[in-house]
């Protein structure tokens, strides 16, 4: 019987689970885990993602978890307006196993790309834009109302983070300024000891100038003088971030087939 667990503790070899986890475990990122010790279930609410992992379960297992999708996790969406997920299954089980759990009938596989930033520093990045400035998003950027786009940096902090005072605590990011518009920022995503994710966006009519480059650059420079990790997730499908984590010196430790389906 599945249960639900409130830490992990087994070793994984999968960086981004292992990321997750940490994350969760240390309290910056919201996420529900059930086991029967061997075969695991992790639903993780910051990009709403549901991991299949340890043991490949069998047919009672997967009586199990269809029940406490629906039990459990269904209404739970529903009332958090959640709209899409993922499903990274890494215990091999069959297509359409995992569409008879989730309930699925359209769908779609995505193909993504992981990388972990290898270099010993970042240098030599430059904008065309000479009036930018890159400034920490902390509590004073989040309550300025003279800034325009600040909203947007909260919504998204406030979806990745359990709260923003979490954020506070223990998270931060850099965000490029042109006069009081802020065009591009970028925050620490599943924090932990010694590792984070990266969490990056351009307004459109600001792409294509090298301030996202620019901006990362010195958020990777903030991690590495902190001793910390950063890691990088997109879609194969998303050339302008592919190019980008590979222009900014990441190295693919992973490639990986997931499943997006509707709630």
């Amino acid at each position: 019987m599945l249960k639900n667990k409130q830490s992990f503790s087994s070793d994984v070899d999968n960086d981004q689970l292992k990321i997750t986890l940490e994350s969760i475990s240390a309290g910056n990122t919201e996420g529900y885990l059930w086991s029967d010790g061997k075969f695991y279930f992790l639903w993780d609410l910051g990009n709403v993602v549901f991991y299949l992992f340890g043991e490949s379960p069998d047919s009672e297992h997967l009586e199990d978890l269809t029940r406490l999708y629906e039990k459990e996790v269904r209404g739970k969406a529903e009332s958090e307006a959640f709209s899409y997920f993922k499903v990274n299954d890494l215990t091999g089980i069959s297509e359409d196993s995992v569409r008879s759990v989730f309930g699925l009938g359209e769908y779609k596989m995505l193909k993504k790309y992981f990388y972990r930033y290898t270099k010993g520093s970042v240098k030599g990045f430059k904008s065309s834009v000479d009036e930018l400035e890159i400034v920490d998003i902390d509590e004073d950027l989040l309550e300025s109302k003279e800034l325009k786009n600040f909203e947007l940096i909260k919504n998204e902090i406030e979806w990745m983070w359990p709260s923003l005072e979490r954020y506070f605590q223990k998270g931060y990011g850099k965000a490029s300024l042109i006069d009081d518009e802020i065009v591009c920022w970028c925050t620490a995503e599943y924090v932990s000891e010694g590792r984070c994710g990266i969490g990056i966006e351009t307004l459109e009519g600001f792409r294509q100038k090298g301030i996202a480059t620019v901006t990362a650059a010195v958020f990777i420079d903030h991690c590495l003088k902190n001793n910390v990790a950063p890691y990088w997730e997109c879609g194969a499908y998303n050339e302008p971030s592919v190019k980008l984590a590979e222009r900014l010196g990441f190295h693919k430790i992973d490639e990986y087939q997931v499943l997006l389906g509707k709630f």
